[in-house]
């Protein structure tokens, strides 16, 4: 069966993981690593995510270092409430923040009406009892992964590895990105 993604974030690629070539290697490294949708559809091989947002980089290393219970023992929200209000570290914080406003750059604090109103026709879609069990039971696929934080540069490729890069979009889309296209040098990531 699949793995589901982890989180929603801006630019995910869930329904184009699978057009892209299968890897060839043993060891994925993911630069821009966002939600990981290459990574996760590959979740077997080795994996090395590198990403430069800190609050992403953040919920990547609780992810990689959390199990099935701790998962299973985070606190749903209730509508009137915070992520501040629930008793979790700051990076599972982050990640129930991700699931409170879908393809989201950044964690929010509490969902929208909208997203109140979303959550009863699609429960898959927002931090629920649902979620919450789902990546308990997939949790295991990515605690051997590696997380870096930092630039695409500091990415630990060698030959064979298969380098999938996804980099922020260029123009008006990509200013919705917390480290956006405007600070991405593209000519000096041809180079790279």
């Amino acid at each position: 069966m699949r793995a589901r993604p982890f989180f929603s974030y801006y630019g995910a690629k869930w329904t184009l993981a699978p057009k892209y070539p299968r890897p060839l290697g043993d060891h994925i490294v993911e630069p821009f690593a966002g939600s990981a949708q290459y990574a996760t559809l590959h979740h077997k091989r080795r994996v090395t995510l590198v990403e430069k947002n800190p609050v992403l980089a953040g919920v990547w290393r609780w992810l990689i270092a959390a199990d099935a219970r701790e998962v299973l023992s985070m606190p749903l929200i209730e509508p009137e409430q915070s992520v501040d209000d629930l008793n979790l570290c700051q990076e599972a914080k982050w990640f129930v923040g991700f699931w409170l406003n879908a393809a989201a750059t950044m964690p929010r604090k509490s969902m929208s009406k909208w997203m109140r109103d979303y959550a009863q026709l699609q429960p898959g879609c927002v931090w629920s009892s649902y979620i919450r069990q789902r990546t308990a039971e997939q949790i295991h696929i990515c605690n051997h992964w590696e997380i870096i934080e930092g630039d695409y540069s500091r990415a630990p490729v060698q030959a064979g590895d298969c380098v999938f890069i996804d980099p922020p979009y260029i123009g008006k889309k990509g200013g919705y990105y917390p480290n956006g296209s405007a600070s991405l040098d593209y000519d000096r990531l041809a180079e790279w």
